[in-house]
Parts: structure tokens; sequence; C-alpha cells
């Protein structure tokens, strides 16, 4: 303070009282230069070791963390604040008030606040002995737990401080003074109240008190299963042992002492000298600290973007959007949970681990390109015909409908199905799947009536009438007379080449008479032998030379179906032998003495050996098979046998389709 006295001099006559002296007092003007921080005071995302000092050479400098105004008193002698000695460790939020004082005259107060990413407490904290040694110079409390957080041995995560004390930088209060008063006396202190401290490979070491004390060495399991031991400067009771910090842990000198533990004996075990090298430091587990993970966000023009951090978290980012944010505390990777409508986000520089905030992670939006998927229809006569595309987006197809388009496009591949028949029809989907790069116009379905007449069951497989001129086939695979065949589907013409389908008597006599076998007629495998018109199984053509044979089945018109010549092992299918478990082996015929079956629909003349269905011919038919170079396959259904013929003759012919 500075005082000043007014009218404090005069002439006092005899018993006269002196009232008109004042005193007035004002606090004295800061004189000296403010301390300074290094560094600066501002937003950190780790611990700093802040520096204090000031321009004054010998000026004392007392300070205060997150409490009250620091203060000289008659230069020399303080009240508020403590000595500043070292470097101040600000693990966390923290305010620092610090003023410079010397005999007579002080600095004004300066304060610095360090704003750190809120902790995520650990719940079973870690304890462990670093692997490296050192004498009592750990360069104070900040520099110990700089050892702790570069230790060789420090698990991956975590932010860790020493279990020391100096009696300013770090203190803990005594187990008395902690019940009494409190947890008030703790600075900067490593065990927090009612938490399990463990080894790293999760041993179970003892739990705190809810003041924040541990045992000395009534423990659980030791602090580690090797012999160790650390410096502390506590006492048995857990508080500063104020003579024995190797001068707040600055000094290697042999003439001073400090006290150390081991891995039994938390707090205290000996006391030893400064310049003893072979002691480790206890390292405690406080948090894991929390960083900002986040980018960009660019070509954003949709809503229902998601995005996930280490698959949780779940953000929701809006439409025109150009950043986000996650927390996390270490580890992240940022992906993409849900798609906005109609795009298509990618995310890079996603994943890694933090120590600081992350910025550069990008999440990039495009057009998802879409494409139409649709086609042609044919034969549709009848109502409740329902498809579907991806097995989904069901489409009702009304009756003479020539064209479908789904109401969905698609992004990529498709896959076309009937999920409905139409009442009384049967449709198939030609050209149904694959990957769209452009719109899809291809897709076909064509529709006949369905397959629901008599059925003839053999072992090889079931013979049904559709009633709309074909026999759908359904076969059994396995081996049948000599042949291996697979579980196929075929339509065969009910008619032989040459006859007309009459719908109303599900026959074919339309035309003629019996005499003529109603309009059957015959037709040449090839107008020339030698090695021209060579058949295969598909039912084409290899060589030189024409076949009536093949152009009147490719030429066939009939339920919406690509019709061909009945290769030789497809017409064995349709042989009738007593029998009915058997197939007559290749070249072979049905037993002589084999009667024939009493066949459902009677063929135009008595031709027993061939499934009663169809409307047979009493006379050899083509197949596609070519057997040499002047003969192909026949077949005769009057015997059931099969046999070879020169190309040149003229026979009737079944004609078949695939499904």
């Amino acid at each position: 303070m500075t005082c000043t006295v007014t009218d404090g001099k005069g002439q006092a006559t005899a018993k006269e009282d002196i009232a008109s002296v004042k005193v007035t007092c004002a606090p004295a003007l800061p004189t000296l230069p403010s301390p300074t921080f290094n560094p600066p005071e501002g937003n950190y995302s780790t611990t700093q070791t802040v520096s204090i000092a000031s321009p004054t050479s010998g000026a004392k400098i007392r300070y205060t963390i997150n409490g009250g105004d620091p203060a000289c008193k008659d230069g020399i002698v303080y009240t508020v604040g403590k000595d500043y000695s070292a470097p101040v460790n600000v693990p966390s939020t923290t305010t620092i008030k610090a003023i410079a004082c010397t005999a007579g005259e002080s600095s004004e107060i300066v304060t610095a606040t360090y704003t750190l990413p809120s902790p995520i407490t650990c719940e079973k904290c870690r304890m462990f002995f670093t692997n490296e040694r050192y004498d009592g110079n750990l360069g104070g409390v900040a520099g110990a737990d700089a050892k702790c957080q570069s230790a060789s041995n420090k698990p991956a995560s975590g932010t860790y401080k020493a279990f020391i004390v100096d009696g300013t930088n770090r203190v803990s209060c005594s187990s008395t003074s902690c019940f009494e008063r409190g947890t008030s006396e703790h600075v900067d202190w490593v065990i927090k109240p009612n938490t399990e401290y463990i080894r790293p490979d999760g041993t179970l070491i003892t739990k705190s008190s809810p003041v924040g004390l541990l045992p000395n060495s009534i423990l659980i399991n030791n602090i580690s299963a090797t012999s160790s031991s650390g410096w502390t400067g506590l006492t048995f009771l857990g508080d500063v042992f104020t003579q024995y910090t190797c001068n707040n842990w600055t000094s290697n000198s042999s003439n001073l002492r400090g006290a150390m533990n081991r891995e039994s004996s938390i707090h205290y075990s000996n006391i030893i000298d400064c310049s003893y090298a072979y002691n480790r430091i206890l390292c405690v587990e406080q948090s894991t600290p929390t960083y900002n993970i986040g980018g960009t966000v660019s070509g954003l023009t949709a809503s229902g973007l998601v995005l996930q951090n280490n698959a949780g978290d779940d953000q929701t980012v809006a439409s025109g959007a150009s950043s986000f944010t996650f927390t996390s505390t270490g580890s992240y990777a940022v992906t993409v949970k849900t798609q906005p409508t109609g795009l298509n986000c990618t995310v890079s520089n996603g994943s890694g681990t933090a120590t600081a905030n992350v910025t550069n992670v990008s999440v990039s939006c495009t057009v998802i390109q879409t494409y139409s998927i649709g086609g042609t229809v044919t034969g549709l006569t009848a109502s409740g015909l329902v498809l579907q595309n991806n097995a989904g987006n069901d489409l009702t197809v009304s009756s003479g409908a020539n064209s479908f388009t789904f109401s969905t496009q698609v992004t990529g591949t498709y896959a076309v199905t009937v999920k409905t028949q139409p009442t009384g029809m049967s449709c198939t989907v030609s050209n149904g799947s694959g990957t769209a790069t452009a719109n899809v116009t291809n897709v076909g379905v064509s529709c006949a009536g369905a397959c629901l007449g008599t059925t003839v069951t053999r072992s090889w497989g079931t013979f049904t009438d559709c009633n709309n001129g074909t026999i759908k086939f359904e076969g059994t695979a396995g081996t049948f007379g000599g042949q291996t065949y697979t579980a196929q589907t075929l339509y065969f013409a009910k008619c032989t080449h040459g006859q007309t389908y009459n719908a109303s008597a599900n026959d074919c006599t339309g035309t003629g008479d019996a005499g003529n076998n109603y309009g059957a007629t015959q037709v040449q495998y090839c107008n020339a032998n030698a090695n021209s018109c060579n058949g295969t199984d598909t039912g084409t053509l290899n060589g030189s030379g024409t076949s009536s044979a093949y152009t009147a089945c490719n030429g066939l018109s009939l339920a919406g179906k690509a019709w061909r010549v009945t290769t030789n092992n497809e017409f064995r299918l349709t042989i009738n032998c007593s029998d009915t478990t058997i197939l007559p082996s290749n070249m072979a015929n049905c037993p002589s003495n084999d009667p024939p079956d009493i066949p459902i629909f009677p063929p135009v003349e008595e031709a027993p050996y061939v499934i009663p269905l169809f409307t047979t011919v009493a006379d050899n038919y083509w197949t596609s098979t070519s057997e040499t170079a002047d003969s192909a396959r026949r077949v005769d259904p009057r015997s059931g046998s099969f046999g070879t013929w020169g190309k040149t003759n003229n026979f009737y012919v079944r004609c078949v389709s695939g499904p």
C-alpha cells in the first residue's frame, strides 16, 4: 500500500486536541513487468509443460492453478500461491495466474488458460514400472510424467503420469488429512477414488479408497511380477516425505536422498541417495484423451447419408453439408453406414490412430447412374402375370400387353423372374439377367397355355400334355438305356411335321384323313450324301447341302418357342416299352413280344412304342444326329428300334424345343 499524510504539521497548544491530520492509503501501483508463459495460452490437443519467467532479474514468481490471485507481502514474504521452481504440468484444461515479486515491488497478475480435450477416465487404470532406470534427477514432476509417456513398455493407448510427489506440483494428502478435510489437499494427484488398478496384462493390483489413496503393502497382487523399485517421495501413509524428494526431483546429488517404493509396497519401502541410478518410475494411467475426427464432404446433394466411426456413433449428415466431426479416443475408422438417396459416397483417409485432431478425412459423393429394365411380352392372353426384378419391385402385366418396364431403375445387376403366372398360362423369361450399363430393352417374356393336362410318368421323367400342341418333358437325372441324362426340361411337338394341331379336340387330325396320315409329310435329311449336312445335337448343320428336315422344324411356329429336329437321345425318351422302367439301349429294339400300352391319344397308325400322348405315324423318323458321312440316326416307332439310314432318304420328323 502507499499512504500520504495531509495537515500533518503545526503548533499544538496546551490541552488542544488535533483532529485535522488525514492519512490516505491506496494500493501501490505495480512497478515490475509481468511474468510470461511459454507456451502461450490457447487450445492444445496434448498435455503441455508450461514455463513461467520474469523479465526482472532476481524476481520471485508466485502462481496459482485453478485458484485465487497469487500475492506478495512486503516484497518477499508470500501469502497466496506457490513458489515457482519448475515448469507446470498441464494435462487438462487449466488456468494459471502468476505474479512477480521483489523487495517492495510487484507486477500485475497475469492469467493464462490452456484448453485441452476432455479426457475419458479409465474404468480400470493400468500401472507399470518403466523399463528404463533413473537417478533422482527426473526433470521435476513434469519430466517424470514425460518419461512415463515415452517409456518403451508403455501400453499403446492412454495418458500416464508418474507416481511421485514433490510437495508443490504434485501433492497427495495423508490418510489423516484426507479423511478429515476431503481431497482438497490433492494437487495433480494421480490416483482416482474407488478405482481398480491393474497391470497392463489385466492382473488386479488393488483398489483405491474413496479419497483416492492406495494401501501401501496390503495388495491383491504385486505391482509387477518381477522385482522392481521406483522413486516416489512418499511416506508410508502416502503423503509427501518433504526432505526426501531429491530437491523436487531435480538433483542426483549423493548428499540428497529420496524415498522409493518396491513392487510389493506402493508408497514407501526405503530411502536412498539421489545418485542411485537404478530406480524406475511407477507410471499410472490417467485417461484416454479425445480428439476431433472430421474432414470434408463434397457432392452431397441429397439426404440420408449416415456416417459411422468405429462401427458406431452414427452421425446423419445433412444435404449440402461440407464437413463433419466425430470424437474419438485413439484409433478411428470412418465408414458410410447408409448411402444418401441417389448418391454413392466413399471415404478416403478414413482410418488411423489419432494423436491430435484429425481434419483430413474426405467423404466424396457422386450421382449414381441408374438404368431402366424392360422388354417384350408375347402370347399373354390372360390376367394375373406378375414379374419381379432382383426379387422385388413387383410389376403386374395386363392381359394383351406386348411390353413392360419396371418402375424402379437399377444401378447394376438385374434379374427378371416370374413371380405369379397368369391364369391358365405359363410364362418364361429370356435374357432376364445381367449387368446394366445402359437402359435394358431386350428382356423377353413368352407366355403359352399352362401345361396342366394329362401326364405320363416314367423312371426317366414325366410327360405332360400342355393342351396347346406341345408335350412338356421334365427329366430325371440318371443313366437310362446306357445313356446318362441330366434333369432337363424339353417341349416336344405333339404332332408330326405336316400335321395340323386341332385345339378344340387337342389332337392332330385337322387336315386330311388316316389315308394321308392327316397331313404328315416326309422330309429329306440331306439332298446329298458324302460329308454333307453333318447334323449336331444342337440342331445346326455343318458342311454343304440342304436339309428339308432341319428346315421343317426351324420354321415351325408353335407356342412361341424355337423349334429344331429332335436328337437321337431326345427321341429315345419318347420310346414306350412294356417295361416302363427302362429305355432300350442305343441301336436296339424293345423286346419283340412287348405288347403296346393302350394309348391315351391313339396314333394315326399303329405305333405302340411311343409315349401315348404323341400323335405318331407308323414309319421311320429322322433325328438330328449324324452317324457317318452318308448316314444319320433314325427311329422306328413301330418297334422302338434305333438305327441308321442314308441321308438322302425321306422320313418323318418330330420337333423339339428347350424350355
